[in-house]
């Protein structure tokens, strides 16, 4: 396998290792922050809401006490004849007209210090005797002592409907000690609670007095169920009573019992005057479609992260690619043509890194070895040279030695025939 391929595989191998690493972790984080944000912002919704409900009241409370101060109320109260009709109709359009301005309102009715039913804006229950219930669900000593005074929810006896009671007390103004000499009282319309609590459509919004009893909800009108079980045992129920904020997952309340949801509770804190009764708002949405949008988003994120971390590997393979595996590539390519005699190949050098020294270093034993190789050729042709002339002096030298052998020996042949010539003379003579 050539080395450019083996980086490759090694390259890819850790870039695949690091998406998952990476992809994963930016996965939760993703999902987690998301996660909180998305928590976060259902109980900012549900701070609003209970904000609204608190100043829907205060406003309620504002109404009673501006209806206690006026002067033909007050008027009415301390002393007129109340059998003359004209004054009593002209006070009962008059509290019909507020209760209309102020409202709306189920019941808002004038009462004396007895505690009978003077006036009525609907004309109904006049002379009715309410001090009983007064002093159940408000303290109606309180309000001849010059306060003003708030219910919990409760049932009315009369229209079987949830409501409120506002007292504010009526003074007599005229009189330096200024009496209370009655009081203001209006029935909250309900209605006006569940219209804010049924602005927010895409969750469960359920309103809880201090007992942990529903009182309210954006999904049913049925008064019936208002006031019926306590919830006060579920944990986030507890937790908004008892005057904390926050989100957290598990099981729902009552209708969504069965799934988990996210669950936000935020707990009553009043507006100015308004003090509030210590209810507790939740807002319930399904787990899979609170964080669906926010798993979508960290899967988009991990989709974007690892087309990035294969860019950044093929961008690091292309980098060593070029500073890297292509110098390391060429160094061998030359020193195989070293190996086969071929001292012509050189390096590129680009870098003044220790690679581009290397090649520098290359380049540099090629040259001294090409000098050596010509140097050396140049010595072995000179020394060739040499033992040609050499050889060519020593076949002449062999030429006249042996001219001279063949002389030598002519001579010993004539030397020979000589004797031979004597030695026939001499037997002749």
């Amino acid at each position: 396998m050539k080395l450019l391929h083996k980086v490759a595989v090694i390259i890819f191998s850790l870039a695949i290792i690091v998406a998952v690493i990476f992809a994963s972790i930016i996965y939760m984080l993703t999902l987690s922050s998301l996660k909180e944000a998305i928590s976060t912002e259902q109980v900012e919704v549900a701070r609003q809401t209970m904000d609204k409900i608190d100043r829907l009241l205060y406003e309620r409370m504002n109404n009673i006490i501006a209806i206690s101060e006026d002067e033909e109320f007050e008027g009415f109260l301390a002393g007129k004849d109340l059998t003359i009709l004209s004054e009593k109709a002209e006070s009962t359009t008059k509290l019909r007209e507020l209760s209309s301005v102020t409202g709306p309102w189920d019941a808002l009715n004038l009462v004396n210090k007895e505690g009978e039913i003077v006036l009525s804006a609907s004309g109904r229950f006049i002379g009715q005797n309410i001090k009983e219930e007064l002093i159940k669900h408000i303290n109606f000593d309180d309000v001849f002592n010059g306060e003003v005074r708030y219910s919990d929810v409760l049932i009315d006896s009369r229209t079987k409907k949830p409501t409120m009671i506002f007292a504010s007390p009526i003074r007599n103004e005229e009189d330096v000690k200024q009496p209370v000499i009655g009081m203001a009282i209006g029935y909250l319309s309900w209605p006006v609670i569940l219209e804010i609590l049924q602005s927010t459509h895409d969750n469960t919004v359920e309103l809880f007095n201090k007992n942990g009893q529903e009182i309210g909800d954006n999904e049913s009108e049925n008064a019936s169920e208002i006031l019926s079980n306590s919830f006060i045992s579920h944990p986030s129920v507890k937790k908004a009573l008892s005057g904390v904020s926050g989100s957290e997952v598990r099981k729902g309340i009552d209708k969504n019992k069965d799934k988990d949801q996210l669950i936000s509770f935020v707990p009553q804190k009043g507006f100015l005057i308004n003090k509030g009764n210590g209810w507790g708002l939740i807002i319930e949405t399904p787990v899979a479609i609170a964080f669906a949008d926010a798993t979508q988003n960290a899967l988009n994120m991990v989709l974007i992260v690892i087309p990035v971390v294969f860019m950044a590997a093929i961008a690091v393979l292309f980098v060593l690619q070029k500073v890297f595996i292509k110098p390391v590539i060429n160094l061998t390519n030359s020193a195989q043509a070293l190996s086969k005699g071929d001292f012509s190949k050189r390096i590129d050098v680009t870098s003044r890194d220790e690679i581009g020294m290397l090649g520098t270093s290359f380049n540099e034993m090629m040259t001294k070895l090409k000098d050596y190789q010509e140097s050396l050729e140049q010595k072995v042709t000179e020394r060739t040279k040499q033992l040609e002339d050499a050889q060519v002096l020593q076949v002449k030298q062999l030429e006249e030695t042996e001219r001279i052998n063949k002389l030598l020996v002519g001579r010993e042949l004539k030397m020979v025939e000589l004797k031979k010539q004597i030695a026939t003379l001499k037997k002749k003579s």
